[in-house]
């Protein structure tokens, strides 16, 4: 095993329908061994609900991190970023389905050179601001030029500006009469990006947020995050950071531009600082029934896991496996023995830290940084227990005569960083 980052890898279910919860048979750390409740087919609240009106309440335990397209790698943040702000593609998801990209404000999936290194995409007409004022190709480069400005925008997706051959840019601030050459803008609707090399995939990356339009005279850096302009069915109503955010419907957004959202709620209201286990027992007790949580694991509380499968509450628990990892990445430059790497992934008891998620209702063990759900997935034949035993005698003799970090006076490993990988 020479790539012990693979070691351990929950595929971990992100809450973002009526309880946030997963259904399952089985409880936490009591699943039959090879079988998997996430495996089963999904499970929809209210599927096909067609109803327009009414207000959603969004239960969270802490404010969102940005709500500023260009500055966001978080999970929250994509999650309801769709309901303000449009990518030229999206990644749309189907319930117990890979997602597929398709257009946004796009008209197409783009349109590659014959030497697959230019990708053109082509505006809708009729896509607007909130103020009313047109989208252009403009808008456009500029969310995209944003984002090379790292200094400023330290969590700033950085995977279609890889791709690009952008040479030395440093984004609009420090020098704005530098131009990113990489992107241009013919006309008002055509945006051209040129490749440092053929990348087939390049529409999964154009539905990353890089390509979220952000008019410059609106640019406030840092602040944006606070009003960010809609291109979405909803814009920001008020925003009170730590406390409270209220979406309502964008006038200016135009449904036959925009199929892949059903913008079917007046309003969204969300309310920052609910401790989770008032989440919990909220949603449980389903004293609001607009209401939802963004949090992980619904806010589930590990005591409440067996109240899922209750007659009051199991029609309203929606499950699934989304394209979500949590990937324990060991320092290799602390750690550079990979014997030492390979002990520490064969310790790893992960069938307590599933415990820890919420158990299998929440996430699975898998053995690699993707799960069998995601594009790429190749079987990997690791020697780390797939039912998550540690193998603490094997672990041993590897260490035996090693030096090693030790943890810190906290308990808290020093050379390891969780990080979560999603599909696009």
């Amino acid at each position: 095993m020479n790539t012990p980052t693979r070691a351990l890898a929950l595929a971990v279910l992100i809450a973002t329908a009526a309880t946030g919860c997963a259904a399952g048979q089985n409880q936490p750390g009591t699943a039959a061994s090879g079988a998997s409740s996430t495996e089963q087919a999904p499970e929809v609240v209210k599927s096909g609900f067609t109803t327009k009106g009414g207000n959603i309440n969004v239960l969270m335990s802490s404010d969102f991190q940005t709500l500023d397209p260009g500055n966001s790698n978080y999970v929250q943040t994509a999650n309801v970023g769709q309901l303000y702000y449009r990518n030229l593609t999206m990644a749309k998801e189907t319930a117990g389905q890979p997602p597929t990209i398709v257009p946004d404000l796009a008209t197409d999936t783009g349109q590659v050179s014959k030497d697959g290194l230019t990708w053109t995409f082509t505006l809708q007409k009729g896509v607007k601001f909130e103020d009313g004022r047109p989208i252009t190709s403009a808008d456009v480069k500029y969310g995209i030029e944003r984002t090379f400005a790292q200094d400023v925008y330290t969590q700033a997706p950085q995977e279609l500006n890889a791709a690009l051959d952008a040479g030395g840019y440093k984004g609009p601030y420090k020098d704005p009469s530098a131009d990113l050459k990489a992107v241009e803008t013919p006309d008002e609707r055509t945006v051209v990006f040129h490749l440092k090399k053929p990348f087939a995939e390049f529409p999964a990356l154009a539905s990353r947020s890089n390509t979220s339009p952000v008019p410059k005279d609106k640019d406030t850096k840092l602040d944006y995050t606070n009003h960010p302009v809609s291109t979405g069915p909803y814009m920001v109503d008020s925003y009170s950071r730590g406390k409270s955010l209220k979406l309502v419907r964008n006038p200016n957004w135009d449904p036959s531009t925009d199929p892949n959202r059903t913008a079917l709620p007046d309003t969204f209201s969300f309310t920052l600082s609910t401790s989770q286990a008032t989440i919990s027992q909220q949603l449980l007790a389903n004293s609001d029934p607009n209401a939802l949580t963004l949090d992980s694991n619904g806010a589930l509380q590990t005591s409440d896991s067996a109240k899922l499968a209750d007659a009051q509450v199991k029609d309203r628990v929606a499950s699934g496996l989304l394209g979500c990892n949590d990937v324990l990445s060991l320092n290799t430059e602390k750690i550079s023995d990979p014997d030492v790497r390979k002990a520490i992934a064969l310790a790893l008891d992960r069938q307590s830290i599933l415990v820890q998620y919420g158990g299998r209702r929440f996430g699975e063990l898998t053995q690699t940084p993707l799960n069998a759900k995601m594009r790429g997935y190749v079987a990997q034949d690791l020697e780390i227990d797939p039912t998550g035993k540690p193998k603490l005698e094997e672990a041993k003799k590897l260490l035996e005569g090693k030096n090693y970090p030790r943890p810190s006076p906290t308990g808290t490993p020093t050379t390891a960083t969780p990080t979560r990988t999603r599909a696009p």
